[in-house]
C-alpha cells in the first residue's frame, strides 16, 4: 500500500525554501508532529532529497531519496534514481511519501491513501501539493483543533475503485 501524508495550507502549500536552501514548514503545530510520527514511525518512507535534507525522522525509517547524486549518503536507507525503483523495491510492503511536491506529484496517481492535515491560513509557500484525484473519497475528517493560535484539521482520504 503507498500512502501520502502531507500537512497543508489553504492554497495547498506545505513548505518554504529559505535562503540556505533548506525546505522549512512554515508553522509549528505539535499536534500535528505526533500525528506525522505516530504514522510514519518505523515506516518505510520515500522522498526527495530537499524534503530529506529537511526531515527530522532519518532514523525513525526505512528510507528511500529520490535523487540523481547516486552517492549521497542516506542514513538508514538508499538513494533511488526513479519513483519505479522505490516502487519495485516495496512491492509487498506499505510506502509512505512524505514529499517533496514532485515525489507527491508523481505518486499520487499510485497512492491508494492520503493523510492530510488542513491548516487555516496562507503561509505564502512556494511548494504545493497536488489537486486530489476525483478517484479518491475523503473518509474521515476531525473535529477542528486550535494549538498556536491557528485552526487545523486531520483528513484520510481512500482510493475508490
Amino acid at each position: 500500500m503507498i500512502r501520502q501524508i502531507v500537512a497543508v495550507d489553504r492554497a495547498g502549500g506545505f513548505a518554504k525554501l529559505n535562503a540556505d536552501g533548506i525546505l522549512e514548514i512554515p508553522w509549528n503545530l505539535p499536534g500535528d508532529k505526533m500525528y506525522y510520527r505516530a504514522h510514519i514511525q518505523g515506516k518505510r518512507l520515500l522522498m526527495g532529497r530537499l524534503s530529506y535534507d529537511a526531515a527530522r525522522a532519518k532514523r525513525a525509517a526505512y528510507n528511500y531519496v529520490l535523487t540523481s547524486n547516486a552517492d549521497m549518503p542516506v542514513v538508514n536507507g538508499e538513494v533511488v534514481a526513479s519513483i519505479e525503483e522505490a516502487l519495485d523495491k516495496n512491492k509487498d510492503q506499505d510506502l509512505w511519501v512524505i514529499g517533496g511536491e514532485q515525489v507527491y506529484a508523481e505518486t499520487i496517481t499510485v497512492a491508494d491513501e492520503l493523510y492530510i492535515t488542513r491548516v487555516e491560513g496562507d503561509f505564502t509557500c512556494d511548494r504545493f501539493y497536488p489537486t486530489i484525484p476525483a478517484n479518491f473519497s475523503r473518509i474521515f475528517i476531525s473535529e477542528p483543533r486550535q494549538e498556536n493560535d491557528l485552526t487545523y484539521r486531520f483528513e484520510e482520504y481512500k482510493k475508490q475503485s
